[in-house]
């Protein structure tokens, strides 16, 4: 089954969830997850984008 097309918000505001397939570990130690911090700054400054929150549960 094709998965739906993603909503587009008008007032451009999204809830993202990052989560491993299975409940699989995303990040194995503080090296990785601080590559992915770097990646995802990067790339807010790349498109503009501004996070309103951000939490990370251990």
């Amino acid at each position: 089954m094709a998965r739906h097309s993603r909503f587009l918000s008008n007032e451009n505001i999204y809830h993202i969830v990052l989560k491993g397939i299975n409940g699989n570990t995303l990040f194995f130690d503080d090296k990785d997850f601080s590559s992915f911090i770097m990646h995802f700054k990067e790339a807010c400054v790349d498109y503009d984008i501004k996070i309103i929150a951000f939490l990370f549960n251990v």
